[in-house]
């Protein structure tokens, strides 16, 4: 039989992903992805992708005839099914074989399997096997497998016991790969049998496996080929000193040597392994999608076909370490997504570039923030017929009072803060002074940071960059004249302009590899905040927008990550402009939590930590933002919309039966009177006072230097960092390095991030990766953007940045 390990594979001189061998049985108990329904059934609990495996193997029995086997196998998260038929000269017989094992403590895994064996030989009768694996840490791995543990029948049972091991399994490159193993394996009626395996990746998507028993001279050779991402198939064969009788039975020793032979194809749909016979020296990153910070997955009547952020620095990852790719070409001019997230895509870039790699900016349509984007990039690639669309920024605010008063419908709201004009556009006419000279600043921020970054890279000074687009030219000669972009070509001629005359194409999937980490490292939880806050439970609709950041839901994340084990560090990934102040409070009541049990928090600001969603982080041990990323907006309101002229417009009457004088006070019939406008200013004002008194604690400042950042302003990454609102500048990747420093570990530490979305479980995943974000479908979908509205319209205590309903030449900011 063929006991052999196979967990990696090299790729092109890279670290790749791993999984099992396609040869019948190949796997010993200590296997990290092993056939969970043929070998060890605690392997199951080792991976979370699904595989299907069709084996065959033939061999000599000792009275001189053969016996063959088909073999099938389907194994998931956790679980485990199979089904075996041997047939040959004498009766058949046909095995079904379950499998389930589950992960304790994170490094070990106890597993059972269950199988019921039909045969033309004898009568039909149930097994049960059970076996464990331990993980100690990333070179070891220990496996225990009781096979026929319990059976009625005349079968032998084994006691296999495995030792893996990967010597350099913390290096880069193909030695990494390299593995090693004992084994051992005891028959209940006496025979015994120890064995020594190794793995050896080659070049071109081969390697080698083996298995020697010197003391019996039994030994197996096997080549395995990966021809595709998901396919790959393996060839072995045998020379045994135990083997089967008629009946597929362990006989014991035979007389003679019998040979084997076997083979296996396995099909992952998972698998991010690249093609190994068509490697290219181009590779090719779309960013004409949505990148989000957390992916999202379709429903009834839309749908996202976007990346997260992390999954994206995935890529950027495996284009880094993959030493064949000489070249990118990054595709550009439709990307959506939020200024702080382009921010980090654009780092990424130039991280590429500064590992050697010509990068190449393709465009078919140019956009400020696409431009952005490609602007890092070594050269810049246009469609001959477009236009250049990079004119400078401007923010357009409906303002809806006059149709307010067309309709009858008086907005009324309170405020605490001069500069908190999320009412503005429901109750005036035009910008109050203060919001107009806050939001000209913002602007003015974000537009600098714009020019001082793009001038850098296009060797350009600040000054020419600035006129040259602020001419509004639009012209494609007209930029490549100005030295905004180098060439007009179309698509197809990119492969040649990144690679050379012989450049070809790379049909590497560009997706997250696998977690193939025999250890359990240190656990930093990235806990993933995203939407308006509200109370209740996270959603997210087609029709009103928004995302929502339900505190139920918020708060149960921060509670997963608490509870974790092996927790050393939260990041808190916010991008909201907050909300009901009431749950953006909630939310900050369970990061304190944290904290007091000694949990390093470093707060993460995407494109927008506004209002509610500064309450939330300001409490956090260290905050980062983007350069231009949208914070502060320290101020509350409360207000709610009178319907009652356009009640008489449309003839309906409201009578109202009350038991005191402000019973209906939250109608949407009437007015506040003037003492219920001072009952509700003074609760305001107080939680004004709480919330600035939280963040002076927070940030260390008083609370006079606090409220003179607050009332309502906003501010840039940039203007935050120097204010003091926010700690530094960076993204994900600082965030992490911060937490890692704070949690006490070395800077060189290996861990493991688990991303906890607002409707996931929690993920493991590995160094960098992506948890989907469930959105409701059909009514219920509907039903949460009916909830949105609904809330709008309801007076509340409101912590929410400025309403900037859209950006002309800028790509969102506030609530989106």
């Amino acid at each position: 039989m063929f006991y052999c390990i196979s967990l990696f594979l090299v790729v092109i001189g890279i670290p790749a992903s791993a999984w099992d061998s396609p040869l019948p049985f190949s796997n010993n108990s200590s296997t990290h992805f092993g056939q969970s329904a043929f070998a060890n059934p605690a392997s199951a609990a080792l991976e979370s992708g699904s595989e299907t495996d069709v084996n065959w193997s033939t061999w000599d029995l000792q009275n001189g005839s053969t016996r063959r086997l088909w073999a099938l196998q389907y194994q998931g998260a956790g679980i485990g099914s199979g089904v075996r038929y041997y047939e040959g000269s004498s009766p058949y017989q046909m095995r079904f074989d379950l499998a389930w094992a589950t992960t304790w403590m994170r490094f070990f895994s106890p597993g059972i399997r269950l199988s019921y064996i039909s045969s033309g030989s004898e009568s039909d009768h149930g097994i049960v096997d059970w076996g464990f694996q331990f993980r100690p840490f990333s070179q070891l791995l220990l496996g225990y497998w009781s096979e026929n543990f319990l059976t009625p029948a005349s079968e032998s049972s084994v006691n296999r016991v495995g030792l893996s091991v990967r010597p350099f399994a913390n290096f880069k490159g193909w030695s990494r790969n390299l593995q090693f193993g004992l084994a051992s394996n005891s028959w209940s009626h006496g025979e015994n049998q120890s064995f020594i395996t190794t793995q050896i990746p080659l070049y071109a998507g081969f390697r080698f496996e083996s298995q020697w028993d010197f003391g019996n001279h039994e030994g197996s050779v096997g080549i395995v080929l990966q021809a595709t991402p998901q396919w790959s198939g393996a060839l072995g064969f045998s020379k045994e000193a135990f083997g089967p009788n008629e009946n597929g039975l362990m006989a014991g020793k035979s007389s003679k040597p019998l040979g084997g032979r076997s083979g296996g194809v396995s099909y992952r749909p998972d698998q991010r392994t690249p093609f190994l016979f068509d490697v290219g020296n181009v590779a090719e990153v779309n960013l004409n999608t949505s990148v989000e910070e957390a992916n999202t997955s379709d429903n009834w009547i839309s749908s996202s076909n976007g990346i997260g952020i992390l999954a994206l620095q995935n890529q950027f990852d495996a284009l880094e370490a993959n030493t064949e790719i000489k070249a990118v070409i990054i595709k550009v001019g439709k990307t959506r997504c939020g200024w702080a997230l382009a921010e980090e895509i654009r780092r990424r870039i130039i991280r590429l570039r500064k590992k050697g790699k010509h990068v190449i900016a393709y465009m078919q349509q140019v956009s400020p923030l696409g431009y952005f984007l490609a602007s890092a990039s070594d050269k810049i690639a246009l469609q001959p017929q477009g236009y250049f669309a990079v004119i400078g920024l401007s923010a357009e605010v409906p303002f809806y009072k006059g149709f307010f008063d067309k309709l009858g419908v008086e907005p009324q709201f309170l405020r605490h803060g001069k500069f908190k004009s999320f009412e503005e556009p429901y109750t005036r006419t035009s910008f109050s002074e203060p919001a107009r000279t806050n939001l000209d600043n913002f602007l003015a921020s974000l537009w600098n940071h714009y020019l001082e970054t793009v001038c850098v890279s296009r060797n350009m000074s600040k000054d020419s960059l600035k006129k040259v687009l602020e001419s509004g030219e639009i012209s494609l000669a007209h930029a490549k004249k100005v030295g905004l972009i180098d060439t007009l070509i179309q698509e197809e001629d990119a492969l040649k302009l990144a690679g050379g005359p012989h450049a070809r194409l790379d049909p590497t999937p560009l997706v997250e590899p696998f977690h193939n980490d025999w250890n359990c490292p240190p656990i930093i939880a990235e806990v993933v905040v995203t939407g308006d806050m509200i109370l209740g439970k996270s959603a997210r609709g087609f029709l009103a927008g928004p995302e929502l950041a339900g505190s139920e839901s918020v708060v149960e994340q921060l509670r997963r990550a608490r509870h974790m084990r092996g927790l050393r560090a939260v990041v808190l990934r916010v991008d909201s402009p907050g909300g009901a102040a009431q749950a953006a409070d909630i939310m900050w009541n369970e990061v304190e939590k944290l904290k007091a049990d000694g949990i390093p928090v470093v707060a993460s600001v995407g494109h927008n930590a506004a209002s509610g969603g500064y309450y939330l982080i300001c409490g956090a041990d260290r905050i980062l933002a983007e350069p231009n990323s949208t914070v502060g907006s320290i101020g509350v309101l409360w207000g709610k919309f009178v319907l009652k002229g356009l009640f008489e417009k449309l003839g309906l009457k409201v009578e109202t039966v009350k038991t005191s004088a402000h019973a209906d006070g939250n109608s949407m019939a009437r007015l506040w009177d003037s003492s219920e406008v001072e009952i509700l200013q003074k609760h305001m004002d107080d939680f004004y006072d709480s919330f600035i008194s939280k963040v002076a604690i927070g940030r260390h400042k008083t609370k006079t230097s606090i409220d003179s950042l607050g009332q309502g302003q906003i501010f840039t990454g940039t203007e935050a960092v120097k204010n003091g609102l926010v700690d530094g500048l960076g993204g994900l990747p600082e965030a992490f390095a911060l937490a890692l420093q704070l949690s006490g570990m070395k800077p060189n530490s290996k861990y493991e991030i688990v991303q906890i979305t607002g409707e996931s479980e929690g993920r493991s995943l590995s160094s960098v990766g992506k948890d989907w974000v469930h959105a409701p479908s059909g009514w219920a979908s509907f039903e949460k953007d009916l909830k949105w509205i609904r809330l709008l319209s309801e007076p509340t205590l409101w912590a929410i940045s400025p309403e900037l309903s859209g950006w002309t030449n800028f790509a969102g900011t506030g609530r989106e």
